[in-house]
């Protein structure tokens, strides 16, 4: 009977033994499963620092070549303005000089010959005026579409980002292509840029805007010198008083 009671009692000691082992081998295994979710869930927060911190770095280089890039198109396209510019004046300095030149020697020439009187002289020094001033402002007519729409989509490409619109930018060149366009007389085109000045630009300036951008004041006078010479029964009136009324309230805007 003894005998039997102690075979129960170890079965009972190793049976306990036996659930103790379970319970510890249970306790390791959630320890391990949580140790496992921690290193997870710690590398998934270095997963995620690493693609925050290298898309913060994408977007700052991008921010930062697109900035290089815009300001390299617009020197690039300020430069080819100014080269079209030149070159147009150029040629127009060269013809004038060369077509003068002529009316000079044709002048000598008359008058050592005496066969003409002064009053013919006088009308052939006007045709030849004529001649050289038509032959200008057909030259200008030519050059000066080219070159008023270049301007004309420099302006726009300067307000066409809602983030970053340069207006004072924009008024230069839109009073640019205003001033080619006068010049080689394409009036529909002329009237829009001088609708987007009223709309977009003079409203947007102030007072420090025509000393960082001084060519603003220039463009303007010759502007509107351009259409008061054009403005024959009143034809450019309305724009004239607009295009004043925009810059004078804009230079008093601070």
């Amino acid at each position: 009977m003894s005998s039997s009671n102690e075979k129960r009692a170890r079965v009972e000691a190793l049976e306990a033994r036996v659930e103790e082992l379970a319970e510890m081998e249970k306790r390791t295994r959630d320890g391990q499963k949580m140790a496992y979710g921690a290193l997870i869930g710690f590398a998934g927060l270095l997963i995620a620092f690493a693609w925050y911190g290298g898309h913060e770095s994408y977007q700052r280089d991008m921010t930062e070549i697109r900035a290089e890039l815009k300001t390299s198109n617009d020197q690039g396209f300020d430069l080819f303005v100014k080269k079209l510019e030149a070159e147009g004046g150029t040629r127009n300095r060269d013809f004038a000089q060369q077509m003068r030149a002529m009316e000079q020697r044709l002048n000598v020439r008359l008058q050592a010959t005496g066969g003409i009187s002064e009053t013919n002289l006088q009308q052939i020094n006007a045709e030849i005026s004529s001649q050289v001033t038509g032959t200008i402002q057909l030259w200008e007519r030519h050059t000066g579409g080219v070159l008023g729409w270049a301007c004309f989509d420099r302006a726009l490409a300067s307000i066409g980002s809602k983030n970053s619109r340069d207006f004072p930018t924009a008024t230069e060149f839109f009073l640019r292509a205003g001033l080619f366009f006068a010049r080689s007389g394409e009036e529909a085109i002329l009237q829009t840029t001088l609708s987007r000045l009223s709309t977009f630009c003079w409203k947007s300036l102030r007072a420090q805007d025509f000393v960082t951008r001084p060519m603003i004041d220039r463009y303007y006078l010759e502007l509107v010198s351009e259409l008061e010479k054009a403005n024959v029964n009143g034809r450019h009136q309305v724009a004239l008083q607009e295009l004043q009324r925009g810059y004078t309230t804009a230079k008093q805007r601070n």
